[in-house]
């Protein structure tokens, strides 16, 4: 018997109730079928929603776990915004928390693993307080996963030029 989704119970004893994992755990599932040696070893939980009209976003190492990790942190109550980036000892972005104001989570989310380009403090302060940079599709690697759902990286799409091909990633 195979479970997949929110009624499964995983190895690593999560229950997984977002899509790309779910994905995953078909993609496993398919694999051991075909006959192949496949198992679920946990899956990508970031995540952008809107909760009671708040954007929200988090992803990759998001309460900071990874031992000696730095958080880069602006909170302004006032307007309801925070920003969390947790970066590693060797300036790799770990993960971050988005509240009140995700626009960077489609760039950020992506930049996960690699060193920033720019210094942390410049991505979560507003303008005029040091921030903010914008990072453009030019600063994530060609290995950046952009579509996590079906695992398609800049440099696959990058490699087409026509709509139909971006498609086919």
């Amino acid at each position: 018997v195979f479970a997949i989704g929110e009624c499964a119970l995983a190895s690593d004893g999560r229950v997984y109730g977002l899509v790309a994992p779910g994905y995953e755990m078909a993609q496993t599932v398919a694999g051991v079928i075909a006959g192949e040696t496949a198992s679920f070893t946990g899956a990508d939980l970031s995540t952008k929603l809107k909760l009671l009209g708040v954007d929200v976003a988090s992803f990759g190492d998001a309460h900071g776990a990874a031992e000696g990790c730095l958080d880069v942190v602006y909170s302004d109550s006032r307007s309801g915004v925070y920003k969390k980036l947790v970066i590693g000892q060797d300036g790799t972005l770990l993960g971050g928390v988005l509240v009140g104001d995700a626009d960077q989570y489609g760039t950020l989310r992506p930049m996960t693993g690699t060193v920033l380009p720019v210094a942390p403090e410049q991505l979560v302060l507003p303008a005029g307080a040091g921030g903010p940079v914008t990072l453009g599709p030019s600063s994530l690697p060609d290995d950046a996963v952009i579509c996590s759902c079906h695992n398609v990286t800049k440099g696959a799409i990058c490699e087409h030029t026509t709509l139909p091909e971006v498609k086919k990633c």
